[in-house]
């Protein structure tokens, strides 16, 4: 089942049934906790709780570096303000997270609403329009097919958060969606054709959409289906 069920024993009773439980994993599921700056793995195979977190790495993303050696003439500093703004926007790194797996592997982000999940989406392509406008370019023409898709089951009307973030090949999931809508984002996701999703923990429960990376930008407590 791709539900999960917390009384599965009432469930035996009611059907007068056996449960198979299954918890072989292929891969290796790795946890890791981000605190401020400071990635933590999560080794369970400590007793104490004080001491499974162990020290991973500093998230050091370097917003302006780049693209200060590009800018001998410290032309940056005519549109810093603005610039600023933006990096405002992800104080949690999370553009830093994501960006050590897609465009390549897929990533989850699992926000506490729908709203959340919206905004972050439309957060992380505005800083990709800046940093990764490159990765516009991959899998432009499905990409735009899946707008086409979106706009013919939209009534010629596509959400202007879609508009701007599926060429990113990121997109939010949520119960927001048509049946449609959410039929053509899982399939795009699935084919590469996207390769983030934004999402509430709804996803985790009923979708069986596997990512090499899952985020919790909030206190959100969900199942996740790695790869």
């Amino acid at each position: 089942m791709s539900a999960t069920l917390n009384n599965i024993g009432d469930l035996q009773d009611f059907l007068n049934a056996d449960i198979y439980s299954n918890s072989f994993r292929p891969v290796p599921l790795t946890e890791f906790v981000k605190i401020e700056d400071n990635i933590f793995r999560v080794n369970h195979q400590v007793l104490s709780a004080e001491d499974q977190l162990e020290h991973e790495k500093i998230v050091i993303f370097p917003y302006s570096c780049d693209l200060l050696k590009q800018d001998p003439d410290h032309l940056l500093a005519l549109v810093l303000s603005t610039f600023c703004d933006l990096l405002k926007q992800d104080p949690d790194h999370l553009l830093a997270l994501v960006l050590e797996m897609v465009p390549a592997n897929s990533c989850l982000v699992f926000c506490s609403s729908k709203k959340n999940c919206e905004n972050v989406a439309l957060m992380l392509s505005k800083l990709m329009t800046i940093h990764h406008r490159h990765l516009a370019d991959i899998h432009r023409q499905k990409r735009q097919e899946l707008l086409l898709e979106l706009s013919r089951d939209g009534g010629g009307n596509v959400c202007p958060v879609l508009q701007q973030t599926v060429h990113f090949g990121i997109a939010y999931h949520h119960s927001g969606l048509t049946m449609d809508e959410r039929r053509l984002v899982e399939e795009a996701y699935s084919t590469g054709t996207l390769c983030l999703l934004t999402c509430t923990s709804t996803l985790a429960a009923g979708v069986n959409l596997p990512a090499k990376r899952s985020v919790q930008s909030d206190s959100v407590s969900v199942i996740v289906r790695s790869i």
